[in-house]
């Protein structure tokens, strides 16, 4: 028998070094950096991540034996049944499905970063936060920027070659998901940097979110989620202390707003309090008449017809597949003959519906249910902050996927199972997680009895 073979440091290290850049590119540039590539050559950041995962799972000649945690085992009996529903449609529908199925296929990343994740040792996570704490930091100071940007002078600038991205192309609920992941990382784990620029960072967080919340309603309710999850957790001081340096800057920003009227021009809304106040209300009740309520109004009318025909259809079961283009099927198509045609539901999850029917939908809310079962369990336990982090920014990009086809781009998509699999890692080799010491290398239970390190 073939003894197991454990990825060299050299290799593990230079998988999330690679894996964090193109992650933080997806962070501060978004949707355009996903479309970098050699001119001529479709070869995306998406994918050389999804090939380097294949690459170090090959090199694995035999898998250690974990006790996986329930979303995970969830996540793969899913995973498994769209593989087998894709190997059906690719027959008829080639790339085409297979691009329609980049959702659930990012998974992989997830599944290396899990099979690898418990054996990086302290330094390695030591490393990982710092990185994670100074991109926090990065995204809270660049994303209103950014958004001014994309709104003012994205038409005017450059398209990705070989595509109709703008270079200046952010997406207002990305930037709104990771500012509330940044802020909320700053409330668990603060120590990584000065508790002066952990201050002013989270207040910068509170008016960026404002500010981006002019523009999408989708984003602004993800990050109040992930805030939400995150400061029902922490102690009361804590909760205390965070709504003090978030809470009254953004009233004195409103106040200023309201007082002075200030108002940028952009291409559909303006950047405004009004603004603001109007996407707040239209969560609930669109004005008549307004272009809210047209947007309301577009995403209910296609989800319902979805719904009604996977529900009454012959493809309750199963789905329409991959590969369909749903919004020609359903007759809810927006951009026409582009190179760039909307191929989803404008919802991650119907999407997930429509073309994997009943037993993918059972199996999504599974997954997302074992996801709340372990919110509950990381609410009782302070020395598991990073989890509880990698969960409540998992919950946000879900939030965002309701108003918004997140999980159909890398940008969220790669971050998202990224998210998944290191926070798999993390519980299935923690030491109250039953079962998980009996399957552990000597060095991964060596590392359990160490000296608790500083976050």
């Amino acid at each position: 028998m073939l003894e197991a073979r454990v990825p060299t440091w050299g290799e593990r290290r230079l998988f999330f070094a690679a894996t964090g850049v193109v992650v933080t590119g997806y962070v501060l540039w978004g949707r355009p950096f996903a479309w970098l590539h050699v001119p001529g050559i479709p070869l995306f950041p998406g994918e050389v991540t999804a090939a380097a995962a294949l690459l170090v799972l090959a090199r694995r000649r035999r898998q250690d034996r974990v006790r996986l945690p329930r979303y995970w085992s969830v996540a793969l009996v899913l995973l498994t049944y769209a593989a087998l529903r894709l190997s059906w449609d690719v027959w008829s529908y080639g790339l085409g499905a297979v691009r329609d199925a980049a959702m659930l296929g990012y998974a992989i990343v997830g599944w290396a970063a899990f099979r690898l994740v418990p054996e990086c040792d302290t330094e390695a996570r030591q490393t990982a936060t710092r990185w994670v704490s100074r991109v926090a930091v990065a995204v809270i100071l660049w994303a209103p920027v950014a958004i001014v940007v994309a709104k003012t002078l994205g038409p005017r600038a450059p398209l990705i070659p070989d595509s109709e991205t703008s270079a200046l192309g952010f997406k207002g609920g990305d930037l709104s998901v990771y500012v509330g992941a940044a802020m909320a990382w700053l409330i668990l784990i603060p120590e990584m940097i000065s508790p002066m620029k952990a201050r002013w960072s989270l207040t910068a967080g509170g008016v960026g979110l404002l500010i981006l919340g002019t523009q999408n309603r989708g984003g602004l309710l993800a990050a109040l989620a992930t805030l939400l999850l995150v400061l029902l957790a922490v102690s009361k001081r804590e909760r205390r202390q965070a709504l003090r340096q978030i809470v009254m800057p953004v009233l004195i920003a409103l106040l200023i707003l309201a007082v002075t009227g200030i108002t940028i021009r952009t291409i559909r809304r303006t950047i405004s309090f009004d603004q603001l106040v109007a996407n707040v209300v239209s969560i609930f009740d669109p004005p008549e008449g307004s272009s809210l309520e047209g947007t309301v109004r577009w995403r209910l009318a296609y989800w319902s017809k979805v719904i009604d025909d996977i529900a009454l259809g012959d493809d309750w079961l199963t789905g329409v597949g991959f590969g369909p283009n749903l919004a020609d099927r359903y007759g809810f198509q927006v951009i026409g003959n582009s190179s760039q045609p909307l191929r989803n539901a404008h919802n991650s999850h119907v999407t997930l519906l429509a073309r994997l029917g009943l037993i993918g939908a059972g199996l999504w809310l599974a997954f997302w249910g074992s996801l709340g079962l372990t919110y509950l369990d990381l609410r009782k336990d302070p020395t598991r902050r990073s989890q509880l982090w990698l969960l409540a920014f998992i919950v946000g990009v879900g939030v965002n996927s309701i108003f918004d086809p997140a999980l159909e781009g890398p940008q969220m998509a790669i971050p998202f199972w990224l998210a998944v699999g290191v926070l798999a890692g993390l519980d299935a080799h923690h030491p109250r997680v039953r079962g998980a010491a009996s399957a552990r290398t000597p060095l991964q239970r060596s590392a359990d009895t160490a000296p608790h390190q500083p976050r």
